[in-house]
């Protein structure tokens, strides 16, 4: 399967009301009618308080599109409703092209995540290019990727092996970098028994041979 997860903004009801209020609308279920091109939600909204998330429901039930609203459950910042839409041209580009919606739909700030499933490459440059001519896309991933350890290694003249090794070990300098530059900035030092500013005798035991008898500075 060539999988495609990206974020849209769509001219639909949820788009909408994410845009304008502070709240995530995530859909976990969905079923589109052929026969009447509807769309039948549950939609679960989060928001950071109630009343965010009052305000972001009531202008969902409201929204233009949408043809039924009923509140199944709320309990403190979330609640869950099921919702359906009169049309959804997008969802309806993906289907004709023989593709699938493979997770929750997720709008936030006036974008909606997705994530989709093709048989084929081709099918899912056809379906982005169709989506593409209508709405704002951005691909987020794409797998299987362009480029994998054999490509790599062909275009570069050497054995995938080489290429994973070489992957790796540039991951170890990158890490190792990474905590070195995360240490420097906690006050930390990479060896806590070495401090090379240090006065070897700030720390004089007063019972050692370096110390003075009558204990004076």
């Amino acid at each position: 399967m060539y999988r495609v997860t990206l974020d849209t903004r769509l001219d639909c009801p949820l788009g909408r009301v994410t845009a304008a209020h502070d709240v995530t609308l995530t859909t976990p279920y969905w079923n589109l009618s052929p026969e009447t091109g509807r769309c039948d939600l549950w939609v679960e909204a989060s928001s950071p308080g109630r009343s965010q998330l009052e305000s972001g429901i009531r202008a969902l039930r409201d929204a233009d599109g949408v043809s039924y609203f009923e509140l199944k459950r709320k309990r403190g910042s979330h609640s869950t409703a099921h919702v359906v839409l009169e049309e959804t041209v997008a969802i309806e580009t993906v289907l004709a092209n023989g593709g699938a919606v493979i997770g929750p739909l997720r709008d936030r700030n006036g974008w909606e995540r997705w994530h989709l499933g093709f048989a084929d490459a081709d099918a899912a440059a056809a379906t982005l290019d169709s989506l593409d001519r209508r709405y704002e896309l951005a691909a987020v991933e794409q797998t299987p990727r362009s480029e994998s350890l054999a490509s790599l290694g062909d275009r570069c003249g050497v054995s995938d092996v080489a290429i994973s090794k070489t992957l790796r070990r540039a991951e170890r300098k990158l890490l190792g970098a990474a905590v070195s530059a995360l240490a420097g900035l906690d006050g930390f030092d990479s060896d806590p028994d070495s401090d090379s500013n240090s006065d070897p005798d700030s720390n004089s035991d007063p019972n050692s041979t370096n110390a003075r008898p009558d204990g004076g500075g």
